[in-house]
């Protein structure tokens, strides 16, 4: 254990429980539509064409595999995603690998607060080289995400530091954007996040996985 470092952030809940406690538990039912009706068409809230919520983790062997999901509108019915190894060279992605999504609706009537659909897209790459970075992109043409790095896991046990957050729950903006940010300042190499714990407050609230998501993606 002595060679894996987790930072854990525990001063998280502590931010949460200063700035905001547990009043939105509180919340009347009028309070709680008001909430909802001040934060429609929040910035992540409503799906486009455009990927978004984009979540590397994995399925299989960390060091051969690599899963990613995203959303999209209900309008993108077939997804694609690219990967490759990541060189220097600008036409990288030449020797790209693709691959189609999974594709699973959201309807409506699962969010609460904002009445939106969704399609959720999920991919599996395999047979990846270990302890090797690679790049890829997921989208359709015409609606591309950017290029993302990830570094495959080695084969052998080898030191490596990850960060480790609690609840972020209430705050999940405001506060853990920067909780993750002061993370990644003080271990940058760091692999990977686990977030244990209430990831958001209401399990099915758009607005709150809209919030959770940009907290972790712009850092």
């Amino acid at each position: 254990m002595e060679k894996f470092k987790a930072y854990t952030l525990a001063f998280v809940l502590t931010i949460i429980v200063c700035f905001q406690g547990y009043d939105i538990l509180e919340e009347d039912q009028h309070t709680r539509h008001q909430h909802e009706h001040i934060h429609e068409g929040e910035l992540g809230t409503i799906p486009t064409e455009y990927p978004d919520r984009i979540v590397a983790t994995w399925k299989d062997d960390p060091a051969t595999s690599l899963s990613v999901t995203w959303r999209t509108s209900t309008s993108i019915t077939e997804g694609k995603a690219l990967v490759g190894i990541a060189t220097p060279a600008p036409n990288f992605h030449a020797k790209a690998e693709t691959l189609t999504s999974d594709v699973t609706k959201m309807e409506p009537k699962e969010v609460e607060g904002e009445q939106v659909e969704a399609n959720y897209h999920s991919v599996t790459f395999s047979d990846l080289k270990s302890d090797t970075i690679y790049a890829y992109r997921v989208g359709q043409e015409g609606h591309w995400s950017e290029w993302f790095h990830v570094r495959t896991a080695s084969k052998d046990p080898e030191p490596f530091s990850f960060i480790y957050l609690g609840d972020l729950q209430n705050g999940i903006l405001s506060h853990g954007s920067r909780a993750i940010r002061g993370a990644y300042s003080k271990e940058p190499d760091a692999r990977f996040i686990i977030h244990a714990g209430d990831l958001v407050n209401r399990a099915h609230r758009n607005v709150e996985w809209a919030r959770w998501n940009r907290a972790g993606m712009d850092t």
